[in-house]
């Protein structure tokens, strides 16, 4: 059943990362929302579902020349975060979910900027590189994403609990 609503709620993400994110301003619109989620789901629901989220979104959302480049980068985010999910960052805190993104998001820039490198140095003009500044403002909402995520799924969890508790007890 766990499994049902993660694809419901990758198919509803990767909605509004193909739509919504993209067309907000500036800072905004370089939102990593299926890296944030795919951290969230690595970190507060299972290694294995965190690592086919993150891997689903390098292959599926990207497309032509840079396809190569953001997979590696997905695939490596995602080795790195089942690594240190499961031997460093194991207790559920807010403070490894944000050691564990920051992480995750510092591999995830820095085989895009290793990619960049090898781009240019291949002499390709065509595909799109990540700059310093898209860096910088997609890892710090990265940071701030994983924090709002943390509250909303602990609030969200609360919430089932009772209401299901309640509607549990009524029978």
């Amino acid at each position: 059943m766990e499994g049902i609503w993660l694809a419901l709620g990758f198919v509803c993400s990767s909605i509004l990362a193909v739509t919504l994110i993209p067309s907000l301003p500036a800072p905004f619109a370089y939102t990593p929302l299926m890296l944030i989620l795919g951290v969230i789901v690595l970190h507060r629901v299972s290694i294995a579902h965190g690592v086919v989220w993150l891997l689903l979104s390098g292959v599926l959302f990207l497309h032509g020349d840079n396809m190569p480049l953001h997979t590696m980068s997905y695939i490596a985010a995602a080795i790195v975060g089942a690594f240190f999910a499961a031997r460093t960052f194991a207790k559920r805190s807010v403070y490894a979910l944000l050691g564990l993104g920051t992480i995750v998001g510092g591999v995830f820039i820095a085989t895009s900027w290793l990619g960049n490198a090898v781009t240019l140095f291949f002499g390709r003009d065509d595909v799109v590189r990540l700059s310093a500044h898209e860096a910088q403002s997609t890892f710090i909402l990265l940071l701030v994403g994983l924090y709002a995520g943390f509250i909303l799924s602990v609030a969200l969890r609360r919430w089932f609990e009772r209401i299901f508790y309640v509607a549990a007890g009524a029978r």
